[in-house]
């Protein structure tokens, strides 16, 4: 019992902090709403590029362009997360759509780059 507890103890501060990042999905609408967990609509720009920093999501990249299944031109951050080695990699691109310098929309692709 004594060392059920101790092994509860040790490992409850690793099981909090894996629950203030975000956890990447292959599945882009699981990733999606992940991402929507942390950078909700409505959200600061400055405020959002901060926390996809955190998360390991770079890039940051402000684009005015047609992005995935939008018709038209709008405005968006492009951040990517890569994870992999050499022969395979997998590579998470997330978009935040911003107007008004605010997080309007997020959309998610996920691809696997291999040789």
């Amino acid at each position: 019992m004594k060392a059920t507890i101790f092994l509860f103890v040790l490992l409850l501060p690793a099981a909090l902090s894996a629950q203030d990042r975000i956890i990447f999905f292959e599945d882009t609408l699981q990733m999606k709403n992940e991402v929507l967990k942390f950078v909700p609509v409505g959200t600061p720009l400055d405020s959002a590029i901060q926390i996809m920093h955190k998360n390991d999501l770079k890039g940051e990249m402000d684009l005015h362009d047609e992005f995935f299944m939008y018709g038209g031109k709008l405005d968006f951050l492009l951040f990517f997360h890569d994870e992999g080695v050499i022969f395979s990699m997998n590579r998470w691109k997330v978009a935040l759509v911003y107007k008004d310098a605010k997080v309007a929309d997020v959309q998610v692709q996920f691809v696997i780059i291999s040789l």
